[in-house]
């Protein structure tokens, strides 16, 4: 998932927090995921604070549902990282979560989808990541295997899903 919008401004560019705009972005993105009930068994977010405040405005629209909340782990390595990095993150996870949200930034999170996808990923959604995420924008890979043996190529990229505007924002 790319952050939602960040203001232009701020002390320095990890500092940047959202706008009005990209705090709706979230909000929505978090009611959505909860809908469909996809709601991760691990996040991984960037340290920026525009990452920390998409992760914040999603755990609040997580937080009513019933079961276990995600596991969230905030690093400094997902700041500017590259993505052949980033799997190389995800192929070290201690455990072997069912699912992971990554929350980071462009043009890492897109390339690292496209990178991800398979050819019998969706083509659609597929294109979108060749393109670039939007602000808010979540990715949803399927996986044949494990994250420690993830490879290029080693997923199915079902969805590109933009943030729905005019959804309730509190």
């Amino acid at each position: 998932m790319r952050h939602a919008e960040a203001e232009f401004d701020g002390a320095s560019d990890h500092e940047r927090p959202l706008s009005m705009h990209g705090r709706v972005q979230a909000r929505s993105m978090g009611q959505e995921m909860r809908a469909a009930g996809s709601i991760p068994g691990l996040v991984l977010c960037s340290s920026a604070l525009r990452t920390r405040m998409t992760l914040d405005a999603l755990l609040t629209q997580w937080e009513a549902l019933e079961g276990d909340q995600p596991q969230v782990k905030v690093t400094d390595e997902l700041y500017q990282v590259r993505p052949r990095h980033a799997l190389e993150i995800l192929n070290g996870l201690a455990s072997d979560p069912p699912s992971v949200l990554l929350i980071g930034h462009e043009p890492t999170i897109s390339t690292l989808t496209a990178l991800l996808a398979s050819p019998d990923s969706n083509a659609t959604a597929l294109h979108t990541a060749k393109a670039g995420f939007v602000t808010g924008a979540l990715g949803t890979l399927d996986l044949a295997t494990n994250w420690s043996q993830l490879q290029p190529g080693g997923a199915i990229l079902k969805s590109v899903q933009r943030p729905t505007p005019g959804l309730t924002p509190h």
